[in-house]
């Protein structure tokens, strides 16, 4: 499955596995005198299943986010968060997945309003060769599109994304980014045609490592210099350091950052010289596990600790979430003593669900995700109740490339019933 740039925090494919017995069991987060405390548990097969987050008061830890995942076999149906009030969880919010195979086609994030869920925005998500992800908002009971991204490959690589705005109901281009192995080209819409604004340029090493990042900006007809940043690494192909200058009629040294097994060091260039400002170091248990992370201000002496964003690796991988504080720890146990089951009296959504996509098609075919049902018979009718096209049973896909742009209505007979659906077909 192809990759798809989400506005979602997606966290339900990040399984945090560690190995067969290492399992992250909690991250605690200092910031000064506020502490957070993370724990996790999970499905026996290693999904993420429950993980409550309680604040620090005095000696004792106070609840306050209670997530939880629902699943129908291996796949995430449902994120669900709960806060902490008046002695007891309140639905705060969730997403809904939903699938067509093993892809996730729509995610739909809701909050919890008067008793009830409530839709808040939506990610329809098309795939093929170019994966299409559509941005909607809830408004006065209907979908609202917002934004769309379409995403096109070359070689299994991006090559182009584009950004388009839905106004005046239609779609106006608004950004792309055209990739290619050496160089990334960011271009504007300016209601006519595509102009550039900027450049991206890499200089790789024998091993197609990054030696040098080379920023542009489009002004006066002409590339001008911008940001680069240079890269070096050591024998096993490591990072080491990295350099990061401004153009200012000349190359001005502005960042660098130093990288070591057990800390980052980070300098500011000043008075022609590199001063240090602030390092991270880490500590590691005899499985080679990231168990701390502690930053430290340098600048001017320094020796105090300071928040930032905490650089947190689960097996020596950046972590899914950013923290933010002057310390952190992370803890691991085995799977078996992290089994737990969300305690939820939630209805484990999409056991029996149809969904029609993409809404709209842009190019005539709508695809039929039914989830534990058989389809008998589908037929496409006209606004006016007129009959325009009819399929047949056991097909997923409905073609309709020999219609007209407009709006129909598709009506679906399964073994559990039928179902009806506006859908729009723009050419």
């Amino acid at each position: 499955m192809k990759k798809v740039f989400s506005a979602f925090v997606f966290i339900c494919s990040f399984a945090f596995a560690q190995g067969e017995e290492a399992y992250l069991s909690s991250v605690k987060v200092e910031n000064f005198d506020a502490e957070t405390l993370i724990e996790y548990f999970y499905t026996p097969s290693g999904q993420p299943s429950i993980q409550l987050e309680k604040q620090k008061s005095g000696e004792t830890y106070i609840n306050n986010i209670y997530t939880y995942w629902l699943y129908n076999e291996d796949k995430c149906l449902a994120e669900i968060r709960k806060t902490w009030q008046e002695d007891k969880y309140i639905n705060h919010s969730r997403i809904d997945f939903e699938y067509f195979n093993d892809d996730i086609i729509a995610k739909t994030l809701k909050t919890w309003n008067s008793g009830a869920w409530e839709n808040l925005a939506q990610e329809s998500n098309t795939f093929g060769n170019t994966t299409v992800s559509i941005q909607k908002t809830w408004q006065n009971g209907a979908w609202l599109n917002q934004t769309k991204t379409e995403l096109e490959y070359a070689g299994g690589n991006i090559s182009k994304i584009t950004l388009s705005l839905f106004a005046n109901n239609q779609w106006t281009n608004d950004r792309k980014i055209e990739i290619s192995a050496n160089e990334e080209i960011l271009y504007s819409w300016n209601g006519t045609t595509w102009v550039a604004d900027e450049k991206t340029l890499y200089y790789r090493n024998a091993s197609h490592l990054v030696e040098l990042q080379e920023k542009q900006k489009w002004d006066n007809n002409a590339w001008e210099k911008k940001q680069r940043t240079e890269y070096k690494y050591n024998a096993e192909n490591k990072i080491l350091s990295q350099e990061i200058a401004v153009w200012n009629n000349h190359w001005q040294n502005d960042l660098r950052i130093e990288y070591a097994l057990n800390a980052r060091n980070y300098y500011s260039w000043e008075y022609n010289m590199w001063v240090p400002t602030f390092a991270d170091t880490y500590t590691y248990d005899s499985e080679n596990r990231q168990t701390a992370v502690e930053t430290e201000q340098l600048f001017w002496g320094g020796g105090e600790n300071f928040a930032k964003h905490l650089p947190l690796f689960v097996k020596n991988e950046d972590y899914a979430r950013v923290f933010y504080g002057n310390r952190a720890e992370t803890a691991y146990q085995p799977l078996s003593e992290l089994i737990q089951e969300p305690d939820t009296d939630e209805e484990i959504i999409n056991s029996t669900k149809l969904v029609i996509y993409p809404n709209p098609s842009f190019d005539g075919r709508y695809y039929i995700n039914a989830t534990n049902m058989r389809i008998n018979a589908c037929a496409a009718y006209s606004i006016d109740g007129k009959t325009v096209k009819t399929f047949g049973g056991n097909s997923n896909m409905i073609d309709m490339r020999d219609c007209k742009s407009g709006l129909y209505i598709l009506k679906i007979n399964t073994d559990k019933g039928n179902y009806k659906e506006k859908v729009l077909l723009i050419f």
